[in-house]
């Protein structure tokens, strides 16, 4: 049965620029897939909900600007997220080399906690640069799921979200079972008069 608690996750979306951050977000909440995406100004902000485990999810996606003069609004929109999409183009070097950089800049604004999920776009490309094994390691390294997805043809966009919802759901719970443990521990600790 359906219990009425409900979880809010902001979830920022971050990566460089025109590496399909905006067609990602489209794919999955519009079903749509425009070739000619232009490039977003600053950020926008969209939603969605789903059922996972007997509660109500709702996710907050900020779909996040990629070029180097909005950078300095990142910290902005990264405060207080709760975990982060970070996508690079397959087929661009300079795109998954960025990757370090973004991840500081997103954990040194939204805390050890938030959660990441790596995405590799445009996977009906065939002209890729980023194999596989290199994408799967930096995923390892930095403690995150690594999927392929192609905005364009739908493949592995759904994944990326029912992904993120499990880790995101697990990671609060952990957090709110630590939080009490804390307050327990506390709690003893205490010394009366």
């Amino acid at each position: 049965e359906m219990s009425n608690q409900r979880q809010n996750f902001r979830v920022i979306v971050i990566g460089s620029s025109s590496v399909g951050k905006t067609s990602i977000i489209n794919k999955f909440i519009r079903g749509t897939f425009d070739p000619d995406e232009t490039e977003t100004v600053g950020a926008f902000y969209d939603s969605y909900s789903e059922v996972y485990e007997n509660q109500v999810v709702e996710i907050q996606l900020w779909d996040t600007a990629g070029q180097e003069q909005y950078r300095a609004l990142a910290p902005m929109y990264y405060r207080g997220a709760a975990g982060a999409i970070l996508v690079f183009d397959i087929t661009n070097r300079e795109s998954f080399n960025d990757l370090n950089e973004w991840v500081d800049l997103f954990k040194s604004n939204s805390g050890d906690d938030s959660v990441l999920v790596l995405v590799g776009n445009k996977a009906d490309l065939t002209d890729r640069v980023i194999l596989v094994p290199e994408a799967k390691k930096w995923a390892e390294d930095h403690g995150c799921s690594y999927i392929e997805a192609s905005a364009k043809n739908g493949q592995g966009i759904s994944t990326i979200f029912s992904e993120l919802i499990s880790i995101l759901v697990r990671s609060n719970q952990n957090q709110t079972e630590h939080a009490v443990l804390q307050e327990n521990a506390n709690e003893r600790t205490v010394k009366c008069c």
